[in-house]
């Protein structure tokens, strides 16, 4: 016979199980949700920015709702907002917390007549800091992620972004849309973070807050974890768009710093969230212009990206390309002006036979997603160790090689790949007789997908390894042959440097990796018998070498590539090396046919390998940063502009922020440009 249950006992547990329950908010309570319990305002409830009501002595007191906020003049983010930074002054602010005591009386008690003295209360904030805030003082919460910088800032960052980010490759936002949106607070805090993340690669910005991480991957990291997930199928089409939106700027700034396989996950989240949403398709008549091209350049955005991620061994494309319904981007200026233009689809352009209408009809943004499709196709069959036993040899008329070839040829005839770059620019890229920099970008952007695509399809290298696959070696005339398309093409991406003469941006992360290949293959010609090939090779290779470091000053993984390059370089020069262009796999070392299989995959050249590599550096407040430093190469109060003919790429300093006088315009921009 079990012995009776002390009623003390039982009555104890009851007690403590009541008191855990009334822990929690009413509404959390109602709608049968976990509630954080946060005072004055829960997270579910900051959320929905609803009031919060919670129970204390079985009376139910409200927390300030968000209309007392409506009368601060920037209310411009969404959610409750901190105390301490948004009410006007401390003498308001003991006047609302003593008119609210019995709301308040958890975060202090100093306030509240009569009240017992509380211990200290420990505020965990999303950024896992912690504040203790005891009796007397005046309560405070540190800055959250949901807590933005100011106005000032953010109107700052949207000049920078436009001119630095925008159709450099991805193309997301209406600008004036953009730009009110941000001004009136009816932007997502994480679209706001992850659009911060990008501008604040190219400029310091006028105002941080203090004490929380300051650079872009900071930035990337607060947008991932504003985003509310997981979702369910009851989301919004405009909550899916902004949310593939700031994805494929964060994706921007986490694969280039080494985190390639968060990335890559994180994308492929997003590239399900479009195919649920159809943004493939060809949006509904029924919406608004602007409406149907961001969703439009939303989701080839996401297409770039996965061609660009899927450039390693491994990874393949999510998305096909005979799922692409919607049609290809419209030109910048009808875009500005949201007049509707007709344009044409993927298909009209990468079929055997394209119409000269629609190539005539294709603006240099739109040429971008067809050059990342014959690239996406180059790469799935020359990285894609796919074992085919009917696999025809590249020599062969039928076989993918030859096709790959003529599709190249086809793209070189209908837009210009093969002419000087220069005559392109000047007959494609002309607006009111002067160059225009967001087209520029983009068609020189479609040029070095073109000679990627080259260099990846002939390369010697790759071209073995398939052989390989079927125990196969190939013709020495056909070898030589792909030998040399594969160095003309290398030469033309290195030389794409030169068009900083022209005031031409180019820093877009996508370049270190094209460098890369080609500064890989420029060390390979140094084994040539040919003194004039070893010379030419030479001089392409300290011109990509050259190309990468001042790409290191933006971005973390070109200083990685520097390092591998000049390693590269060193065992192409040691005497006993095989790596010369036309070796057979077998004579060479294992260490050679790493460095060859590191040279032409995109995720192993961005992630550290080894303790030394240059990817993060520690920074005086203990966080860290991306490698390297702008303040570290260049100096940020000697800023030469653009319109004196210097680019991004070449000796441009980043922007610094501290001198926007006016952020509220382009003007404070446009005289540091």
């Amino acid at each position: 016979m079990s012995e009776p249950h002390d009623d003390s006992e039982h009555d104890s547990i009851a007690s403590s199980r009541i008191k855990r329950i009334r822990q929690a908010c009413v509404n959390c309570r109602k709608k049968k949700v976990r509630c954080s319990g946060d005072k004055p305002v829960c997270k579910y409830c900051s959320r929905l920015s609803q009031p919060c009501i919670y129970t204390v002595d079985g009376r139910s007191h409200r927390a300030p709702s968000m209309s007392s906020f409506a009368e601060l003049p920037d209310v411009y983010q969404p959610g409750m907002k901190s105390v301490a930074s948004r009410l006007a002054s401390l003498e308001d602010q003991i006047a609302r917390l003593q008119q609210t005591a019995d709301n308040l009386i958890s975060l202090t008690t100093a306030l509240a007549a009569g009240a017992s003295a509380q211990p200290a209360l420990t505020v965990t904030s999303e950024t896992t800091e912690q504040t203790h805030i005891s009796p007397g003082q005046t309560p405070a919460v540190r800055s959250s992620h949901n807590e933005l910088p100011a106005l000032q800032t953010l109107l700052f960052a949207a000049d920078v972004y436009f001119r630095f980010c925008h159709n450099q490759p991805y193309s997301l936002f209406h600008e004036e849309t953009f730009r009110r949106r941000l001004t009136l607070g009816q932007l997502p805090t994480y679209l706001v973070w992850a659009f911060l993340s990008a501008a604040r690669r190219y400029s310091s910005f006028p105002v941080t807050q203090t004490g929380s991480r300051d650079d872009a991957s900071g930035y990337a990291s607060r947008a991932w974890e504003c985003i509310d997930l997981p979702w369910n199928a009851a989301a919004s089409e405009e909550e899916a768009l902004r949310v593939c939106q700031a994805i494929v700027l964060i994706v921007g700034t986490e694969n280039p710093a080494g985190l390639c396989s968060q990335a890559y996950m994180k994308l492929g989240f997003a590239i399900r969230l479009a195919l649920h949403f159809k943004l493939h398709v060809e949006p509904e008549e029924t919406l608004p212009v602007i409406v149907r091209e961001e969703r439009k350049r939303a989701f080839w955005s996401l297409y770039l990206q996965d061609k660009f991620i899927s450039l390693t061994r491994g990874r393949f494309c999510v998305i096909r390309d005979e799922e692409c319904k919607a049609s290809l981007p419209c030109s910048e200026e009808a875009f500005r002006e949201g007049q509707p233009e007709q344009t044409p689809s993927l298909q009209d352009l990468t079929g055997d036979c394209t119409q000269q209408a629609a190539a005539d009809s294709c603006c240099p943004l739109a040429l971008i997603p067809v050059m990342a499709s014959t690239l996406g196709r180059v790469s799935h069959y020359m990285l894609h160790e796919t074992k085919d036993p009917l696999m025809l040899l590249p020599w062969s008329s039928t076989a993918p090689f030859a096709v790959l070839s003529a599709a190249l040829t086809q793209v070189e005839h209908y837009f210009g790949m093969n002419e000087d770059p220069a005559l392109g620019l000047a007959q494609r890229c002309t607006v009111n007789g002067a160059i225009d920099q967001h087209l520029a970008g983009s068609f020189i952007f479609s040029k070095a997908l073109y000679h990627l695509s080259h260099c990846l399809l002939n390369h010697p290298f790759l071209i073995q390894q398939r052989l390989q696959i079927v125990k196969q070696t190939a013709p020495s005339s056909f070898m030589r042959s792909a030998w040399e398309k594969c160095k003309t093409h290398a030469k033309s991406i290195t030389g794409l440097r030169q068009l900083r003469n022209h005031n031409i941006v180019i820093h877009t992360s996508f370049y270190g990796y094209c460098t890369m290949v080609s500064g890989t293959i420029h060390a390979l010609s140094i084994s040539d018998d040919r003194s004039l090939v070893r010379e030419d090779g030479q001089q392409h290779y300290q011109s990509a070498l050259e190309s990468l470091r001042d790409l290191s000053c933006y971005w973390s993984h070109a200083g990685l590539m520097v390092k591998r390059l000049e390693r590269f370089y060193s065992l192409c020069q040691s005497r006993d090396s095989k790596l010369t262009p036309c070796t057979t796999n077998s004579d060479r070392s294992p260490r050679e046919t790493k460095a060859l299989w590191q040279s032409v995959d995109y995720s192993s050249l961005a992630t550290p390998s080894r303790p030394g590599s240059p990817s993060r550096v520690v920074v005086g407040n203990g966080m860290e940063a991306l490698w390297p430093s702008s303040l570290d190469f260049l100096d940020l109060t000697d800023f030469v502009g653009f319109g004196q003919g210097l680019d991004a790429l070449g000796h441009s300093p980043f922007l610094n922020g501290d001198a926007a006088l006016d952020a509220g315009s382009n003007s404070a921009l446009d005289r540091m440009l």
